[in-house]
């Protein structure tokens, strides 16, 4: 693999939209929108079709498979950290508005966009990313610590 190639992983990461998840970046005319208003939803299926001979139909079969399958935006699950930015153009597909329970927590990040917590901390970091890393790494090492504990009285 060369490592200064780029695009590495687009390939599966439109398979699993076109089959799964359907994370399309579309712009309606007239929103404010920052892409493009050519990537519309007929555009992104177009890709999938041309791309792996999927059409539209079986998307939207795929796509609720999914949502009924992981439980969308109220999944079922323990230890589940949401982590969403304001800014991210898919916060709106992903669980963000208030923590589900004890174990299935949201972390909002105001002013942020995709994966920037999982970044490496800058000295010019925005003082809510830096609170949401403090609050992630809290709760991950809680959840570390019941298992720890879980396991040693087995």
């Amino acid at each position: 693999m060369d490592p200064e190639s780029t695009g590495v992983g687009i390939r599966q990461w439109t398979w699993q939209t076109c089959t799964q998840f359907g994370y399309y970046q579309t712009c309606d005319e007239g929103t404010q929108c920052p892409f493009s208003t050519l990537q519309t939803l007929a555009s992104n299926v177009d890709l999938c079709t041309d791309a792996f001979g999927i059409t539209q139909d079986p998307i939207e079969t795929r796509i609720e498979f999914t949502n009924d399958y992981y439980g969308g935006n109220q999944p079922a699950g323990t230890r589940i950290l949401f982590v969403n930015g304001s800014i991210d153009p898919w916060h709106w597909l992903g669980v963000y508005k208030k923590a589900l329970s004890a174990t299935e927590t949201t972390v909002f990040i105001d002013g942020t966009a995709h994966c920037a917590n999982m970044m490496p901390s800058m000295p010019n970091d925005p003082p809510a990313l830096v609170a949401a890393r403090q609050q992630i790494s809290a709760q991950v090492g809680a959840w570390l610590a019941e298992a720890a504990l879980e396991q040693s009285i087995m």
